[in-house]
């Protein structure tokens, strides 16, 4: 009977030490399951198109895309609206409302107006632009440069901070 009693108290104790063994090799294999799923999705060389009943709102193209955790992250990101021919940037990250543009921003208004900046966010839904740094326009020979940009193509209203410009001045018809 004591052998017995040995038995069940060896087979007890390898019980108690084999089994959270197995839990955390789970939990481990979950772990890397987990990881594998982080992204979950990608694009190559793509052109998105939104479009309501009256006109084509704003077209996004962009040489790669990769989502992760509900959001986007583009290379060599484009948006052409019905205000700005082109706003591009060595790469963004696209959520539901906004596309965030880093590194070498440039946008160019359908007049002919280039805004310059290394960051920019614009709002999808407002048609806003913003640059929380320095930013640079040219329009022509024209150059104005700042912070604090917030540009709203709807509107036509251009706002900034510590403005310098330098304007070339035409001479006044007889």
């Amino acid at each position: 009977m004591g052998r017995r009693v040995e038995y069940i108290l060896i087979l007890a104790i390898l019980t108690a030490l084999v089994i959270p063994f197995f839990i955390s090799s789970d939990n481990t294999k979950d772990r890397k399951k987990e990881k594998v799923f982080d992204k979950s999705g990608e694009i190559n060389n793509f052109i998105e198109y939104e479009i309501n009943s009256t006109k084509l709102q704003h077209t996004l193209r962009a040489k790669k895309a990769e989502e992760v955790d509900k959001k986007w992250y583009l290379n060599e990101p484009n948006i052409t609206t019905d205000k700005i021919e082109s706003l591009s940037s060595k790469s963004s990250i696209l959520t539901a409302k906004k596309v965030e543009f880093h590194n070498n921003v440039v946008a160019v208004k359908v007049d002919g107006t280039i805004y310059k900046s290394n960051n920019a966010t614009y709002n999808i839904e407002t048609k806003t632009l913003t640059t929380p740094k320095k930013f640079t326009i040219n329009r022509h020979v024209n150059i104005v440069s700042g912070k604090d940009l917030h540009y709203d193509s709807k509107y036509k209203i251009t706002k900034a901070k510590d403005v310098n410009a330098t304007f070339v001045l035409k001479k006044a018809k007889k």
